[in-house]
């Protein structure tokens, strides 16, 4: 599944040739993806505030762009770091440049009382600020090797990017492996209903993944998905249901 190292403060895993996975931040890790394209290194997301010199280290100093996923704070928060000029979909731009989605952000929505309480504090703490998009790539487009996919729902411009040649998907935050509430590692899952725009659409977004037939799916934070039974975990990630309500 590719092989580790760390690199000031970062752990970065190897998943294919020209391909590499950096985790940052702490408590809580983002995954920043650095993909080799012919004009220079890309960065697909950003992470938290702070982590910037981290990810410039792992691409040894210099990018060509960075490329949001969407525009949720521990996505583009090290944006303004990196020294490249960042894009996003078309639909994400005003999120992206103004307060990342929070407008439609509902902790109400965590049943975890302690996590409702602290994650505000955290997300504040981890905010970049806005940040100045150069310009917009949408459904369809190439992005050094990779298609564009957009995958609404968690945000309404988020994207995912997929490699025909390997049928590797870099899905972000369009799949969750990771449980909020508990901080823990968990089974794939549609995003947590606190932070989506529209949870059903992120259903359908997983739903459309599916015939990709991917290798491997990279995810936002947490494990990637793995197995030989991918899509049958992409279709009980789109089919998840939380088991308690929010109290």
């Amino acid at each position: 599944m590719g092989t580790q190292e760390t690199a000031s403060a970062a752990t970065v895993t190897q998943i294919t040739p020209g391909v590499r996975q950096v985790s940052v931040g702490v408590p809580f890790r983002s995954h920043v993806y650095l993909i080799d394209g012919p004009d220079g290194l890309v960065a697909f997301d950003a992470a938290i505030k702070g982590t910037g010199p981290a990810i410039l280290a792992a691409a040894g100093g210099r990018l060509e762009r960075v490329i949001l996923s969407h525009s949720h704070i521990d996505h583009r928060g090290g944006a303004g770091e990196l020294g490249a000029p960042i894009y996003c979909h078309p639909d994400e731009v005003a999120d992206a440049e103004g307060d990342a989605g929070l407008s439609y952000t509902d902790f109400s929505r965590i049943g975890n009382e302690r996590v409702r309480q602290v994650l505000p504090q955290l997300l504040a703490a981890w905010d970049g600020g806005p940040v100045t998009i150069a310009g917009t790539i949408t459904d369809g487009e190439q992005v050094a090797g990779f298609r564009v996919i957009h995958t609404p729902g968690h945000a309404p411009g988020q994207i995912a990017l997929f490699r025909e040649s390997d049928h590797l998907l870099i899905a972000a935050d369009a799949i969750y492996t990771l449980d909020p509430e508990t901080g823990q590692p968990a089974s794939a899952r549609v995003p947590h209903p606190f932070s989506n725009w529209d949870t059903e659409m992120a259903r359908e977004s997983i739903r459309r993944l599916i015939p990709l037939d991917a290798t491997s799916v990279w995810t936002g934070h947490a494990q990637p998905v793995t197995g030989d039974d991918i899509a049958e975990q992409l279709e009980r990630a789109a089919d998840y249901e939380r088991e308690h309500a929010p109290g």
